[in-house]
């Protein structure tokens, strides 16, 4: 960790976040375990900022240093399995009986070894739905190809479930069945107590958690629940609701710390700057998502400049290209005016305002940047309900990570987890948060799926269904509808677990053609209008077109390609 950081800040002069170190650390390992090629490194690092050059470092580095990582002793491990036959051949004399646990989370790499190595008598205990570690190069495919790839074999299953309550197991089967890289599979709950599947629709996304710790606090004596979410601020929140209630919480995997979060650094540097419009670290931390209209060069003389006041200084000062005096003269008085706001006033006006969501979704890499800002903002404001004003709040953002961890108690009965590390865990009931769209399943997966590939939207369903069979007799799924006038699609796992009509197709189907509500288009007869409302499910959309009034069309409509432009 401490060399891969290095490394990029001697290429790029930048720090890393631990979001993007996880990225970088993992896209390495990756490459090793999937035994790729140069062509097919650099398609991934295509896909990660910085891999490439780190990558090519960090091995030189480990090369020069005689030193490896463990990635490395597999590697060579199965070099020289390969190149000693001899040797090879004595291992096999030597171990005639190889039992892998886990298999569904062992690499091609790993894999690949053990059959260099495979007695006569190899034994595999896996579960190909469990498989939730494809960005470490966990291959399943594996277990799936093991007839295959050992004739003869024979496969076993163990399709009782001693955990969970009927409702649970039912559902939790009837939802990954939809995955098609699986065997086919029938499980039967062993247990008789009683289960139960709900859905808490908490309106705004802000709101699920405080309506999680209500749940919370009439937990029974005796029993133990977990909130897992798949990632992002929402440890955070949940552990923050949960301190000013008095709820003890235990707290595992805190990889991404609450500032090293680009959207909380975000809304930090805003309050600083709105509580000093000096600060000129907070000003270069986000002027460019406030449509400031100034390069980055006229950014750091302002930074620079000692200026009590930066946005006066930028409107009085000299031109520079791109300058709008009137902007500057808005933001000015929009900084003035937040320091008398509450803090959750703050994060709507943000969104409302500023635009802020708009501006994640043009400058992201991923369609459901919007959705995962929003998401963020959501944890943020529910931070923000506590404190009394802005300098509450920043004082809260910059110490809650400490906070955190000196609270967490690891004997507690309520829990705080990421999916991945609550797998091979079992709680009393169970609370999943932020099932949105984009969020679980994350963008990317679902872009991807778009195309035509279910690899990665399917490993996003195992996660799904690792969290799911976490419950043995209650089980909540957490959900809103929108944040701040902000649309967020449920995610399409819900109506599958709960076997609803699902509307995310249609839902997908619109945003890959760019229209949600606020969307500004063209229509060939109508002139310019805005997306005011879309029906995923009646698969319509409703457009004002100024003077004409409301007009309502379509899916179809859009696909034809020659009725509208979308600006």
């Amino acid at each position: 960790r401490r060399l891969v950081l290095e490394l990029y800040r001697e290429k790029t002069g930048e720090y890393l976040t631990e979001e993007h170190l996880a990225q970088l650390i993992n896209g390495i390992g990756y490459c090793t375990n999937m035994m790729y090629g140069e062509a097919d490194c650099r398609r991934i690092e295509g896909e990660i900022r910085g891999l490439g050059e780190v990558r090519s470092d960090y091995h030189s580095w480990k090369r020069e240093n005689h030193t490896m990582d463990f990635d490395d002793m597999l590697f060579y491990a199965l070099q020289v399995l390969r190149r000693q036959p001899a040797r090879t051949e004595a291992l096999r004399r030597r171990y005639t009986h190889l039992h892998l646990d886990e298999a569904q989370d062992a690499s091609l790499l790993q894999h690949t070894i053990i059959r260099a190595l495979a007695p006569a008598h190899l034994f595999y205990v896996g579960d190909e739905d469990q498989s939730i570690y494809g960005f470490r190069g966990a291959c399943p495919q594996a277990l799936l190809d093991f007839e295959k790839t050992y004739p003869g074999a024979r496969l076993l299953k163990t399709e009782e479930n001693f955990r969970s309550g009927q409702a649970i197991v039912r559902a939790a089967g009837h939802f990954i069945a939809g995955n098609r890289h699986r065997f086919e599979k029938t499980m039967i709950p062993a247990c008789a107590h009683p289960a139960e599947v709900t859905l808490l629709d908490a309106g705004q996304a802000h709101l699920q958690y405080p309506k999680t710790a209500d749940c919370l606090e009439q937990l029974p004596a005796g029993e133990r629940a977990a909130v897992l979410y798949r990632g992002g601020l929402s440890a955070a929140a949940m552990a923050d609701v949960l301190m000013r209630r008095g709820i003890p919480f235990a707290l595992r995997d805190r990889r991404f710390p609450l500032l090293q979060d680009t959207v909380a650094r975000d809304v930090l540097a805003l309050v600083r700057l709105a509580l000093d419009p000096g600060d000129g670290q907070a000003f270069l931390r986000i002027y460019h998502k406030l449509g400031c209209y100034i390069g980055r060069d006229a950014a750091r003389r302002a930074a620079e400049s000692g200026a009590p006041d930066l946005w006066q200084w930028l409107a009085d000062g000299e031109d520079f290209p791109g300058k709008s005096t009137a902007r500057l003269s808005f933001l000015r008085s929009f900084f003035r005016r937040m320091r008398g706001w509450e803090p959750t006033r703050v994060i709507d006006r943000l969104v409302l305002e500023l635009d802020y969501i708009e501006t994640v979704e043009r400058r992201g890499e991923s369609g459901y940047a919007g959705e995962a800002a929003a998401h963020k903002l959501a944890a943020l404001r529910s931070v923000a309900e506590g404190c009394a004003d802005l300098a509450a709040f920043a004082d809260r953002l910059a110490g809650l990570d400490s906070l955190i961890d000196s609270c967490a108690r690891p004997d507690a009965a309520v829990t705080l987890s990421t999916v991945h590390s609550a797998k091979g865990r079992e709680f009393d009931r169970v609370w999943l948060v932020d099932l949105f769209d984009g969020v679980f399943p994350g963008g990317p997966a679902v872009e991807e799926n778009l195309t035509g590939s279910d690899l990665a939207l399917e490993e996003e369903a195992r996660l799904f269904y690792v969290a799911v069979t976490r419950a043995k007799t209650r089980l909540t799924l957490c959900t809103a509808g929108e944040f701040c006038g902000y649309e967020l699609l449920t995610s399409r796992f819900v109506p599958r677990l709960l076997e609803q009509e699902d509307a995310s197709a249609s839902a997908a189907a619109f945003l890959a053609l760019g229209v949600r509500r606020g969307t500004r288009l063209s229509h060939r007869a109508f002139g310019f209008g805005t997306v005011e409302e879309v029906n995923t499910k009646r698969e319509l959309f409703t457009v004002h077109f100024g003077k004409l009034g409301r007009k309502t069309f379509s899916l179809a409509s859009l696909r034809q390609g020659d009725i509208f432009r979308i600006l």
